[in-house]
Order: C-alpha cells, then sequence, then structure tokens
C-alpha cells in the first residue's frame, strides 16, 4: 500500500501534468496550422480576385474572345459561308459582335459585301500595307494617312499596328471607341483577317458573360450602390446578407484599395476584398464561397479530446487506488511509460521554445531580407534618374555643334543621324530663322503626324526669344502660325506653356500611350544659319538602355544573394534578356499590373525555392522591377540557432536515457534468470527449468518457458517438415531463368512453394500460404505437397488440382485452416502459361517493354467447403524478355517501426525500374529495399519470391 500523501502526487504527476503538456502544444500547432490555413485562403481569393478583374477588362474579355475566333476562322474548311449565323449566336453569348474583314491568299477584301465603299476602300488599303511588313520605317503616302487618321484618329501609327500581330488595339472607329486584331493566316500567304468591336461591351455585359466562370469556382462580384443596395454576380450568396452589406459599406468609406472582410454565418466563410474600382457610385467587392477548413473545427475537437482524457484517467487512477485492488502492470509497460514521461517531461518545453524561437527568427530574418529587396528595387528605380542627366548632358553637346556653325549641314547630318542609330536619340530638328526645317529632309512616319504641331511650336518660340534676331534681319517674311493653333500652344491648359516658356532643359511629354523628353532651344547669333533645334528622345528607349547596362544577359546574383529582373507591360521585353519565366511570375506581373502596388509571393526555379517581390517603375515607368531571394538564405541563417535548440534537446533526451538506465537495474534480476534459460533452450537441455514465482510477466514466461522446453521435440520435427516444403534444387527449363528465395520467421509457418515437371515437357508453378503459424500450418501445406505431387504425374489443367485441394483441406480441418495457392503451368516451347488461383496474392507480369500488370483472377481460397467454390483457369503466352513475379504475402505486408506496411505497389515499383535482363538484380534490390524499409531482419511471416523468366532472342 502506498501512504495516503503520495497518492494526489503521484495523481499530478500521471495525470493532469501530461495532459497539460498535450493540450498546450497541440493548441500551440493547431494555432500555426490555423494560421498557415488562413493565409492559404487569404492567398487564394487574392489570386481569383485579381485573375478576374483582369478578366473584366474590355481589351482582355475581348482581346480573348477575338482570338479564338481568328482560330476558329483559320482551323474552319469553308468559314465565310457561317459567318452571319455565327455573328449572331456571338451576339447573344459574347454581348458584343465583331465584323470580320477577310483577305484571301491574294490580298483582296473577300468579305463583308456589304459594307460602304469608303470603307470597304480604306481596309483593303489598311491590309495592304499591315500584310507588306517592310523592314524600315517608310512612312503613309499623305493619301492614305488622312484616311486612316479620319477613320482611326490622329494617334493612328502604321509602325506601331504592323507590330501589333495578334495583339488587341485600342482604336477610334468612326468617332466612337473600340477594339481592332489583325492576323495573317498560316500556310497561306498574303490571306488574313482584320476584326473590329464597333462598340465596346459595358461592364455589367462583362460580368453577366463571366458569372458560369465564377459560380464553377464560388466566386462572388458584389456590385455595391451604397445603403445595403447589392447586386452580385456568379455563385448564390448565403444567408446573413445585411451583415455583409454593412461591414462592405463601413470599409467602402474608409475609401481602401484592399481590405479583406470576414463573416462567419453557420458553416459559410466569406472573405471579400474591396473596393477596388468606382463605376459612379457603386464600390466593386470580389469574394469567395469557402465551406469552414477542418483546421477551424480542430480547437473545438481538441478542447473535448482533452476533456474526455483527463475524465477517463480520473477514473481509471480512482478505481486503482482503492482498497484491495491489486493491479499487477507488466514490466514493459512500466518502462516504456516512466522512459516517454521523463522524456516528454524533459523535452516538451525545450521543443516548445525553440520551435517558436526559430519560428520567430525566421520571420525576423525573411522581413529582413524583403526590406533590402524593395531598397535595392527602389535603388534601381532612382538611379534612373542619372540617365536623364546623361541626356541633359548629351542635348548640351549637340547644341554646342550645331550652333558653333563649323559644322556643314552633312556633317550635322551624318553625326545626328549616328545618334539616331545608336539609339540615343529618337528624332532632331534644325531650323532656320523662318522656322523652316534645315534637317532632317525627311521626316520619319513615327512623328510625321506631328510635323505640323512641331513646325507652329517652332516659330512661335523663334518669336519670342529671337525678337533682337528678327528685327535685325531686314527682308524676312516671318509668318506666325494661325491664332487658333497659337492658342493651344501658349495657352496652359495642355501645358506646353510650360514647355514654351523653359528652354535648354529635357520636358516629360506623353504622347499616345509612350512619353518622350523634348529639348529645344534657339540661336541668336546673327550670321549663323541655324536658329532652332529641337531633340526628343524616347523614355522607353532610355529605359531599355538603362536595364541593358544594369541588368546584363544571365540571372547573376547580387552581393547580398537577391536577383533582380525587370519586365514591360505584356512581359514582351525582359531584361536580362534570356530570362526565362513561369506561370507564377506572369500572374504577378498581371497583380501588380491591375493594382499598381507592390506584391511578393513565391516562387519555383530551377528546382528551387524563391521569395519573389515586385513593384512598378516609379522614374521606370514603363517596367516592373522584380526581386528574386532565395529561400535557402534564410535557412542557412537560422541553421546555427536551430543546432542550438537540438543541443538542449538532445541534452534532455540523455538525461531521461539516465534515469531510464536507472530503473532498468531493478529488472535486471529476474531477467538473468530467464536469460539463463534461454542459454540451456540454445543448448537443447531439454530438462532444465525455470525457478521464478512471482505473480507478474516473470511468472509468467517462466511457465513459458518449461511448457516451450516440453514442446521442442515436436517443434524440431515441424521444422524439418516445413523445410521439405520448399525445393532446394531447381529444375532447368530451357530458354528460361527460375531464381527461388525462401525466408523462414520464427514461429513455424506454412509457405509453399514448387516447380514439378510434368508430362509433355510442361512445368508445374505452385505457391501457397496456409493461414496462422505453428504446428497445424507446416502439416497443412505438407498435405498441399503430397496432393501437388501426385497431380504433377497426371498433368492435368491447375483448377482441376485447386479444386482437389479445396475438398481435402475442407475435410481435414472443417475452416480451421485456410490456405491461399497459385497453381501454374507453362508449355515452355510455346510459351503458354495456363493459372488458377485460390485467394493468392497476384503475380505480376512485367512485359517486354517495361510495363507492368497483374494476372488478376479474384476467388476464395482453399478450405472454405466442398462445393461452395468452383475454380477456372485461364491462360496467357508468355512473350520472349517477359518476367513473372511470384510472392506470398509475408513480403507485401512487412512491416517497419512505425507498422506501416511495405506495399504491393512498392514490390511493382521496383519491378517496374529493374532490368529484365537479369533476375539476380531484381531479387537482390527487392530484399534490399525490403530490409531498408523494416529496419530490422526479423520477419512476422515466412517469405517466398519465386521469379521466372523467359529469355530474349539475344539472350
Amino acid at each position: 500500500m502506498k501512504p495516503r500523501w503520495k497518492i494526489p502526487i503521484l495523481f499530478a504527476l500521471l495525470v493532469p501534468v501530461p495532459l497539460l503538456i498535450f493540450a498546450t502544444l497541440s493548441l500551440h500547432v493547431v494555432s500555426v496550422l490555423e494560421s498557415h490555413e488562413r493565409s492559404r485562403l487569404s492567398l487564394e481569393i487574392e489570386q481569383s480576385f485579381f485573375a478576374h478583374q483582369y478578366k473584366t477588362k474590355p481589351s482582355v474579355f475581348c482581346g480573348s474572345r477575338l482570338k479564338s475566333f481568328i482560330k476558329w476562322f483559320q482551323n474552319s474548311s469553308d468559314p465565310i459561308s457561317k459567318l452571319p449565323n455565327l455573328q449572331s449566336k456571338i451576339q447573344q453569348k459574347w454581348n458584343f459582335r465583331p465584323d470580320p474583314y477577310v483577305f484571301d491568299s491574294s490580298g483582296k477584301l473577300a468579305t463583308p459585301l456589304s459594307i460602304p465603299l469608303p470603307y470597304r476602300f480604306a481596309f483593303q488599303n489598311l491590309w495592304k500595307h499591315l500584310s507588306e511588313k517592310p523592314s524600315h520605317d517608310a512612312p503613309l503616302p499623305k493619301e492614305d494617312r488622312k484616311i486612316f487618321e479620319v477613320l482611326f484618329g490622329s494617334s493612328f501609327s502604321i509602325s506601331d499596328w504592323r507590330g501589333s500581330e495578334n495583339s488587341i488595339l485600342e482604336v477610334r472607329f468612326a468617332g466612337t471607341d473600340g477594339f481592332l486584331i489583325w492576323s495573317g493566316f498560316r500556310g497561306r500567304r498574303g490571306g488574313g483577317i482584320i476584326l473590329v468591336v464597333r462598340k465596346i461591351p459595358d461592364f455589367f455585359s462583362i460580368l453577366s458573360s463571366l458569372a458560369f466562370s465564377m459560380t464553377k469556382e464560388n466566386l462572388v462580384l458584389f456590385l455595391s450602390a451604397g445603403r445595403n443596395r447589392f447586386r452580385c454576380f456568379g455563385a448564390p450568396v448565403p444567408n446573413g446578407m445585411q451583415e455583409i452589406a454593412q461591414i462592405m459599406d463601413k470599409e467602402n468609406a474608409k475609401e481602401k484599395f484592399f481590405e479583406n472582410l470576414l463573416v462567419r454565418k453557420e458553416e459559410i466563410l466569406i472573405r471579400g476584398n474591396g473596393p477596388t474600382n468606382q463605376l459612379g457610385e457603386t464600390a466593386i467587392y470580389f469574394g469567395r464561397i469557402i465551406p469552414p477548413a477542418s483546421i477551424i473545427l480542430s480547437r473545438k475537437l481538441l478542447f473535448a479530446i482533452t476533456l474526455l482524457l483527463l475524465f477517463l484517467s480520473t477514473v481509471a487512477f480512482r478505481k486503482l487506488g482503492q482498497p484491495g485492488q491489486n493491479v499487477a502492470l507488466s514490466i514493459k509497460f512500466k518502462l516504456i511509460f516512466l522512459f516517454i514521461y521523463s522524456l516528454a517531461v524533459s523535452s516538451a518545453g525545450t521543443f516548445f521554445l525553440g520551435f517558436n524561437l526559430l519560428d520567430d527568427r525566421r520571420k525576423v530574418l525573411g522581413e529582413n531580407v524583403l526590406r533590402m529587396a524593395k531598397e535595392e528595387l527602389t535603388a534601381l528605380d532612382s538611379s534612373f534618374i542619372v540617365e536623364r542627366r546623361r541626356f541633359t548632358e548629351l542635348c548640351g553637346k549637340i547644341r554646342m555643334r550645331v550652333f558653333s556653325g563649323k559644322n556643314n549641314p552633312g556633317s550635322l547630318e551624318l553625326y545626328l543621324n549616328g545618334l539616331l542609330r545608336e539609339k540615343q536619340l529618337m528624332h532632331f530638328e534644325i531650323r532656320d530663322l523662318l522656322g523652316n526645317l534645315i534637317l532632317p529632309k525627311e521626316r520619319t512616319a513615327t512623328l510625321e503626324s506631328l510635323g505640323h504641331f512641331f513646325d507652329a511650336f517652332a516659330k512661335i518660340a523663334i518669336f519670342q526669344t529671337l525678337t533682337d534676331r528678327l528685327a535685325s534681319s531686314e527682308g524676312v517674311d516671318f509668318k506666325m502660325p494661325d491664332s487658333k493653333t497659337r492658342e493651344i500652344i501658349e495657352g496652359s491648359e495642355l501645358g506646353f506653356a510650360a514647355i514654351l516658356s523653359a528652354r535648354n532643359t529635357p520636358h516629360p511629354v506623353n504622347v499616345s500611350e509612350s512619353q518622350l523628353l523634348w529639348y529645344w532651344d534657339t540661336n541668336a547669333k546673327i550670321r549663323s544659319q541655324v536658329a532652332f533645334i529641337t531633340l526628343i528622345q524616347s523614355a522607353s528607349s532610355m529605359q531599355k538602355s538603362f536595364l541593358e547596362r544594369q541588368l546584363p544577359a544571365g540571372l547573376v546574383p547580387g552581393k547580398n544573394g537577391i536577383f533582380k529582373f525587370a519586365l514591360s507591360q505584356n512581359a514582351s521585353i525582359r531584361f536580362p534578356p534570356d530570362l526565362k519565366m513561369g506561370k507564377t511570375i506572369i500572374s504577378l506581373l498581371e497583380k501588380i499590373s491591375i493594382s499598381g502596388r507592390q506584391i511578393q509571393s513565391t516562387v519555383m526555379m530551377k528546382g528551387k525555392d524563391f521569395l519573389i517581390i515586385g513593384q512598378p517603375g516609379e522614374n521606370l515607368r514603363d517596367f516592373f522591377l522584380f526581386a528574386l531571394i532565395p529561400v535557402t538564405e534564410i535557412a542557412e541563417a537560422v541553421k546555427f540557432l536551430k543546432y542550438g535548440v537540438f543541443l538542449c534537446v538532445g541534452s534532455g533526451i540523455l538525461v531521461a536515457l539516465f534515469i531510464g538506465s536507472i530503473l532498468s537495474d531493478h529488472f535486471l534480476v529476474p531477467i538473468g534468470q530467464l536469460k539463463r534459460g534461454m542459454v540451456a533452450l540454445q543448448r537443447r537441455e531439454v530438462d532444465y527449468r525455470v525457478l521464478v514465482s512471482s505473480p507478474d510477466e516473470f511468472g509468467e514466461l517462466a511457465q513459458a518457458f518449461n511448457l516451450m522446453i516440453e514442446d521442442l521435440k515436436e517443434m524440431e520435427l515441424a521444422k524439418i517438415v516445413q523445410k521439405s516444403l520448399v525445393p532446394s534444387n531447381l529444375p532447368e527449363i530451357p530458354g528460361y531463368q527460375v531464381i527461388l528465395k525462401n525466408m523462414v520467421a520464427n514461429d513455424l509457418g506454412g509457405d509453399y512453394c514448387d516447380i514439378l515437371p510434368m508430362p509433355n515437357g510442361r512445368f508445374l508453378f505452385v505457391i501457397g500460404d496456409v493461414t496462422g503459424h505453428g504446428v497445424g500450418a507446416a502439416l497443412g501445406m505438407a498435405l498441399a505437397k503430397a496432393v501437388t505431387f501426385r497431380f504433377a504425374r497426371e498433368g492435368d489443367d491447375p483448377d482441376v488440382l485447386l479444386n482437389r485441394l479445396n475438398r481435402i483441406l475442407f475435410e481435414a480441418f472443417h475452416r480451421k485452416k485456410m490456405m491461399t495457392f497459385f497453381a501454374a503451368v507453362l508449355s515452355p516451347e510455346t510459351g503458354i502459361v495456363r493459372y488458377s488461383s485460390a485467394g493468392h496474392p497476384f503475380p505480376y507480369r512485367k512485359l517486354s517493354d517495361g510495363r507492368v500488370e497483374e494476372i488478376s483472377q479474384p476467388s476464395l481460397p482453399l478450405g472454405t467447403g466442398f462445393g461452395k467454390s468452383s475454380y477456372k483457369s485461364a491462360e496467357f503466352e508468355m512473350n520472349r524478355g517477359e518476367t513473372l513475379l511470384f510472392i506470398t504475402d509475408g513480403l507485401a505486408e512487412g512491416t517497419n517501426k512505425s507498422n506501416d506496411q511495405f506495399g504491393f505497389e512498392t514490390i511493382r515499383r521496383t519491378l517496374g525500374v529493374e532490368s529484365s535482363e537479369n533476375p539476380e538484380n531484381l531479387l537482390y534490390n527487392l530484399f534490399e529495399s525490403f530490409w531498408a524499409f523494416k529496419g530490422n531482419r526479423e520477419l512476422e511471416d515466412d517469405l517466398t519470391v519465386l521469379i521466372l523468366r523467359r529469355k530474349s532472342l539475344n539472350g
């Protein structure tokens, strides 16, 4: 009897303390997992949000459909005849209707026939210029240019359109906004199609078309007009709409770009994002309806399990502690429990603190690396300012050279054209005192449409800055532009007045969708022919030149291990130029393009994980800047801290081992007596008895040992019978290779395998396994072998053998023993194999082309009952180079320390990867994998493997 005061202490140590440790660690794990799950859900919703917001852009919505239209048109045999019917269907499905202009192989407009003649002439002429694709930037004829500017607006540029095949173009067609896409036909030189969308579908039409895809993804799009007025697209919204509306209206009032909303209603989790855009007074929100993840319910489940364990432990402890209760606990249980308990107490706290420490350290390092990456990108973007200074210096050098008068027009033109070829300049103009062009002699098509504006600006600048020179020049007929043009240039509405008032400095100017740097100055020298100079450079060209120097070919990390690269809007231009991108980077580029803000994610490149951060360029406005950070850098930084944690945990384990060694000393005496008995058993001393009378497992072991000595002779006899079940010498079969491997477990088992000759040169292959162990199993197999030997002399189909064995085993054991069995009869010359199975694991057949198949024939084991099971035979032809693998379940059901089974799939996979030319290697590698999986050489069941291979023609 234990003293009464020890019982509460023992109860506290054995029940609440372990449960408290279990609950604390489990709650922490649940919290971490829940955090990861929420992050995953947020990322998933954010990806859907950006993807669908991108799809709602009219250019993207129309562009994807127009491209599919072109693809259908190219693959259709007679598309022109189907156009009217197709256009009406498109109108119903897409909510917009494209006008197709189709050109045959000669470049002649073939459809539609009903368009007005001016349009017909314009598109015929447009296709001529698009399909020619000259190598140089040739200007359009003035007549054609005027027609196209009237039709598509003054910003029309044939050079831009030539380089935009299969790309959506935003145009103004006949005074209305629309889209245009053109493409040449594959395999039909000169032929192609131009698609024009005259009326852009509105936002609601696009949402209606996308509603089906949003429903499939459980995505909901809310249009909030305030005061709980909502319109929804996509998946149906659950109950609680009023609460959702109130939260969204509240967030809308904050005018934040991206705000997470979380509403729980029964089993629905709604997570929305918004507001993202404004349609008048209407805000747009995206959200996804997600069933609650199991991790959300795990807290309640963990709490319930802890209370249940506490209740059961208390009841059990009270029952064991009652007077008169004499419970004999096993020695194994005592040792394992004390060891685990001491190990848990000493290690749990260290694990818990170490896990938190490593996690916090990893987060801090990750934030530091991200901060450095952001600083790197900001520094790269800011350094572009130096490039603008270089352009200013270049303009000053050109100005001095032009105004000096030391160079004739020919050398000046040669010098300036060289700068054009080197892309240091996009355009230049040198004018005389009347504003007439001296150089260039002919404008390029890129700025041809702006020629009238440049002429007017130059004359106004000369008039304002060279008053004295004009006054001193006799006979000069200087003509100012018309009053309307002067009002536009000198007025402050369009910003040209600021440019006009500041000479000798570059000015950023937006022309169409491009930004230009515009430099101009005038020359006050009276004797000089030159009076005005204009220099224009494309900001995009400057950015490309800058990034070529900063990000050369080859993705090379910086000093801090961070990789940097830059992409254009559609990723068609990239720096370094040899950068290879995956879908993750393209998706991130789209998100940044839509949101206009900095976004970070993860990506895998060349088998390694990277953190990636991207942001739009502020100075490099035509590009998006990215930084890649190897995750291994963070792992290396926490490596030494991890070693310290492992050292602390190892110290705790050593303490636990020390305590366990002390406790084990108290059990060495009875174990020593049993050991001496085992030595006597090894010597076959059948008269030796172990004298242990304690009422625990030691006493039970002593009684079992004494009974085992008495059964020794019987067991020896049974082992002799068992060894005879597997042949020691295998017959030689011409043209075939046979390998057999049998391993016996510690207990007597019942594996049987044999290869017996039959009449007419055939051979019988049998393999079987009796349920259970011991003498009965071994004798059952001996009975099966006797029946098999007799059958081999008769030479019949294998199903006859199985039906005969089934009847005999049932009469002998009356279902107390059953047996799995597989029999196959091989005709060596033809390769025909007739087989029959009785519940045995299916053999594997490896074909000559490397595929692996199961020889499946579902059936019941032998001994289930006479007349209740009829076994059938089947056959197949074993071709040259094929291999058959027969096994017993001892191989597949072998377990490791974690009680995991080796498994049939592992056997099949090993057979699939091994060469069929050498069965010895297959057997060796199969057992190597098996022992490596188990981790020890102890078998739970007998194990038999039989390999039959038909040799190929070359051996």
